[in-house]
């Protein structure tokens, strides 16, 4: 998974096709397990980066019920509840007001990808969006097509199109995002130790000044179980990687050889020392993490950023 994008009704229309093509539909891989911590699933922060608001629903100027605004662009009612329609006749969840969340955060963050796109000179014309649903429709006969837009709630090609154009906006703007991830990419080779208090981790500094062996220290002390066994080694790592930003900031901000901290985290205090750092390409494995954190950021960044009203 690439984001927290809910592009609505399309992932079940293209199932729903595969089906009637006959040929069935490709699962996702599952993410890679690497040695690093990686960043959590960004939930919580994009709670926070909503303001409080009323608990009904507000009327714009022209009295078109509204379920929010993002950046003063509204998000009607009616799209809310069309989107919302079409989730629940597709969920067997039971908890409906976890899918109208869930429906209103997609809307949400629908938005901030758009008024993102030009900035990153994105675009999607019609023509695009009509070869796409060509595409979609090819092979299968008006009944089938017409029976796969039923079964996820799109009565009309116009509403069906909106989304497709939708799904094309978000998929360019992910990879106008994650395209500097290619080719050779500035990486920093480092380990650190772990402990659970700011004065075992000044205690440890202190050992180190006097000439202690950081891998040594590492090995008897840290209490991350992931790296402690091989002297704290994070391996090679690009900004996206570590669980905290924090730690990422401090880290490529040191030259090979700098030890720093302490660094609060949420596991703990961290000391950190850069053992190398080079611009090089990153390994295939490692790639489907790093392009799903990359985008988690970049999308937290635009939430921070907005100003985002909600009424539901």
């Amino acid at each position: 998974m690439f984001s927290r994008i809910q592009i609505l009704g399309i992932v079940l229309l293209v199932m729903a096709l595969a089906g009637c093509s006959g040929e069935p539909a490709a699962a996702n891989d599952p993410a890679q397990q690497t040695d690093l911590q990686t960043v959590a699933d960004g939930s919580d922060q994009q709670q926070q980066a909503q303001p409080t608001s009323a608990d009904t629903g507000s009327t714009s100027q022209d009295n078109t019920e509204l379920v929010a605004r993002v950046n003063d662009v509204p998000i009607t009612q009616a799209e809310y509840e069309a989107e919302l329609a079409r989730r629940l006749n597709n969920s067997s969840v039971s908890d409906p007001q976890a899918v109208a969340n869930l429906v209103l955060d997609a809307l949400i963050e629908q938005e901030l990808i758009e008024q993102a796109a030009p900035v990153l000179g994105v675009s999607v014309t019609d023509e695009d969006v009509t070869a796409e649903i060509a595409a979609l429709r090819s092979g299968l006969s008006d009944e089938d097509w017409q029976a796969a837009m039923a079964l996820n709630g799109y009565t009309n090609e116009a509403d069906f199109a909106e989304a497709q154009h939708d799904a094309l906006i978000a998929q360019r703007v992910r990879d106008a995002v994650l395209g500097p991830l290619t080719g050779d990419v500035m990486q920093v080779h480092a380990r650190h130790i772990v402990v659970r208090t700011e004065q075992q981790a000044n205690d440890i500094l202190a050992r180190l000044e006097a000439g202690e062996a950081f891998e040594t220290l590492a090995q008897n002390l840290s209490i991350d179980v992931t790296t402690k066994d091989r002297g704290g080694d994070l391996g090679w790592f690009t900004a996206n990687e570590l669980m905290d930003e924090r730690l990422s900031d401090v880290a490529f901000g040191l030259e090979p050889g700098q030890i720093a901290g302490p660094i609060p985290t949420l596991i703990g205090y961290h000391i950190i020392q850069v053992i190398e750092r080079a611009e090089r390409p990153v390994e295939p494995e490692r790639m489907p993490l790093l392009m799903e954190n990359a985008f988690l950021n970049w999308l937290d960044g635009q939430y921070r950023a907005a100003i985002i009203e909600r009424y539901q």
